[in-house]
């Protein structure tokens, strides 16, 4: 708690600046080196990207994990809770390339640690979100992903 006082990782030390919370510590990289940008040039595309990215942290992983290591009694009722929020999440990325568009930003960065966890969840059917796997295809073929050795899409 003396580095982070939500006592969680990840953490950035830069110089006298500390910084905590994933979304965060990207848009404060993507700020400090802004080539190549990874937030939309509009304030109402910076606001749909963070909408998205805190529908990633604070819902879908929320339910996903209460899907997985959640009360065993409780864990086939988060499954469904989860299974919609993906469909809600497959219906919003319908006929993008990325989250936002055309253009690769910090909420498709949000999303490839969701579909590593995803991709361990055998229970997941994906022909039932056509559109998320064909989004995390096409995350796992973007360089910065592939940089990180992250885990390949299902078949």
């Amino acid at each position: 708690k003396e580095i982070s006082p939500y006592g969680k990782v990840p953490v950035l030390i830069d110089g006298d600046a500390r910084i905590y919370e994933s979304a965060i510590i990207n848009e404060y990289l993507d700020e400090k080196y802004p080539e190549p940008p990874l937030m939309p040039p509009t304030p109402a595309g910076k606001a749909y990207v963070r909408i998205w990215t805190d529908f990633a942290n604070n819902q879908l992983m929320r339910a996903g994990w209460r899907a997985v290591m959640g009360p065993e009694e409780k864990r086939a009722e988060a499954l469904e809770e989860y299974q919609k929020l993906l469909q809600t999440l497959d219906r919003e990325i319908d006929a993008k390339s990325w989250l936002a568009g055309e253009q690769f930003t910090l909420g498709d960065v949000a999303y490839a640690p969701v579909f590593a966890r995803m991709a361990k969840d055998e229970r997941l059917d994906w022909s039932r979100f056509p559109n998320l796997k064909g989004w995390w295809e096409r995350i796992s073929l973007h360089p910065a992903y592939k940089a990180t050795g992250g885990l390949e899409p299902p078949e």
